[in-house]
């Protein structure tokens, strides 16, 4: 029941966190069953009702986080721009290298050298019978 709500909540929640995968998985299991015991307990609340006692996505993040460890956003944090960095740094290198094969296409392959050989045939001097054909001079 308001699976979909939670969904919803949790990914608004999830934008205020810097915790890893394991620990936002955590706080999406204690607000589960937060939200689960709440509507055992009051079968007829609404989800906005439901809402309103787990509290704003921010201040819900908030309490999380002042429950982790000290340190844990910094690492995440760090961990995040690491991420960034090697995400910006195989995109510049990608772009590096299409403009490099670019560049050597154009330098290189671009020019080609066409060597013809002409091969001319004279058709008049054919002869039907090998008996008509000269006899070449000897050397």
């Amino acid at each position: 029941m308001y699976e979909t709500e939670l969904n919803t909540y949790f990914r608004k929640v999830e934008k205020h966190l810097a915790c890893d995968k394991p620990q936002r998985e955590k706080l999406r299991a204690y607000l589960r069953e937060q939200m689960n015991d709440t509507l055992t307990d009051q079968p007829n609340l609404t989800f906005s009702e439901v809402e309103e006692l787990l509290g704003t996505p921010a201040d819900t993040a908030a309490e999380y986080m002042a429950t982790l460890p000290q340190g844990t956003a910094e690492a995440w944090e760090k961990k995040q721009h690491r991420c960034r960095a090697i995400l910006v740094g195989a995109v510049v290198l990608a772009v590096a290298v299409l403009v490099a094969m670019v560049i050597y296409y154009y330098v290189v392959k671009g020019v080609m050298i066409v060597n013809t050989e002409t091969t001319i045939i004279n058709y008049g001097d054919l002869y039907t019978d090998a008996s008509e054909m000269p006899i070449p001079p000897k050397p």
